[in-house]
């Protein structure tokens, strides 16, 4: 553990370090993404600490039937197969986090349940800048585990939460994870830094959209189906959009192309592509438009676009819509949302359409 506080440092008066693996990652060197570090596997040896001891106590407390309440609370934790080898064989994510050390001793297990839920998601804000960075819609076989997931952990996530002060660990674990966990390929090669920033609410207005914006961009490359994934991005566009009322996609499509094309007949062009994407009608007047089709008419992605690599393309290119401007919302983070709009009219304005 004296490893990790050489090389990350001592963890501020009433924070502990917050230790979690990350299955589905690949790393062969620190990654920094704000406040978080993400280690390779052998970055400390977890199990030459004292916790090392204090566990193995646990297990043989368990075999011999000898629990007391603490005992049923890390009983419960030693169920989930969670252990300092995880933690040794995994990529890890560390970070501090303002918990007190005494309460911590004192919590239930039910406690551990929502402190994982609470430091998972602390975690997914930087995992998200990777998803932003690294990932692509169309190939959820590079997409990361959650925070705190091990190979094989299912429902579980887990944590190592240690006290610079005590030099004393305490491992939780339990049934956090709240949706489904991808499955598909071996997940992410990371073997460099983010190039985004990790944006936080107090940065200014527009960090505040960008931040849940990469949000719901996560969700739809997690989505468990095509339909759902599209269905998702069109809702990540309305929201880029306009975040704070509802806007027809007749002005939805203007806000997103006037930061996606460079010209005047490309502007247009991509208007005419929204159409289709949204809503149109055909030469005999009934529905085209996808999203129509999908949301109001029940249809599945995969009935409208039927071949493979189309849905692949199709992917790519709203990937692309969204990612431009989530781009500017970044480099324009520290603005209120009215000095954006009034971004987005000299953009128009420049492109000779405001």
């Amino acid at each position: 553990m004296l490893d990790l506080e050489k090389r990350l440092g001592i963890a501020p008066s009433g924070s502990l370090w917050v230790i979690m693996p990350i299955s589905r990652l690949l790393v062969e060197t620190q990654i920094s993404i704000g406040d978080c570090s993400i280690l390779p596997p052998d970055a400390a040896d977890w199990r030459s600490t004292p916790l090392a001891n204090q566990l193995r106590d646990v297990e043989v407390g368990i075999r011999q039937g000898i629990l007391s309440g603490r005992d049923l609370r890390e009983f419960s934790t030693v169920l989930t197969g969670f252990s300092l080898e995880i933690l040794h064989t995994h990529p890890v994510v560390a970070f501090t986090a303002a918990i007190d050390w005494n309460s911590l001793l004192l919590a239930d297990h039910s406690a551990d349940i929502a402190l994982l839920k609470t430091l998972t998601a602390t975690v997914e804000r930087a995992l998200d800048v990777v998803r932003f960075d690294f990932c692509r819609l169309d190939l959820p076989d590079t997409l990361p585990g959650t925070a705190g997931s091990w190979s094989g952990s299912d429902a579980w996530l887990g944590a190592l939460l240690f006290s610079s002060e005590t030099k004393v660990g305490y491992l939780i674990a339990g049934a956090a994870v709240e949706s489904t966990a991808v499955v598909k390929g071996i997940g992410l090669g990371l073997d460099s830094d983010p190039r985004t920033p990790l944006l936080r609410a107090a940065d200014g207005e527009v960090a505040a959209v960008a931040i849940h914006g990469l949000s719901l961009l996560s969700e739809a490359m997690s989505a468990s189906s095509e339909t759902a994934k599209f269905t998702r991005m069109m809702t990540l566009l309305e929201f880029l959009a306009s975040p704070y009322q509802f806007s027809s996609w007749k002005k939805v499509k203007g806000e997103i192309s006037c930061h996606c094309a460079r010209t005047t007949s490309e502007y247009h062009r991509l208007a005419e592509r929204f159409r289709e994407l949204t809503s149109s009608e055909n030469a005999d007047g009934s529905q085209g438009g996808l999203r129509t089709l999908v949301v109001h008419h029940g249809r599945l992605l995969h009935e409208l676009v039927p071949k493979p690599e189309d849905r692949l393309a199709l992917f790519r290119e709203i990937q692309g819509y969204a990612s431009s401007v989530l781009r500017a919302m970044i480099d324009h983070a520290e603005e209120t949302w009215e000095q954006f709009q009034a971004y987005r009219a000299v953009r128009k304005s420049r492109l000779g359409v405001a």
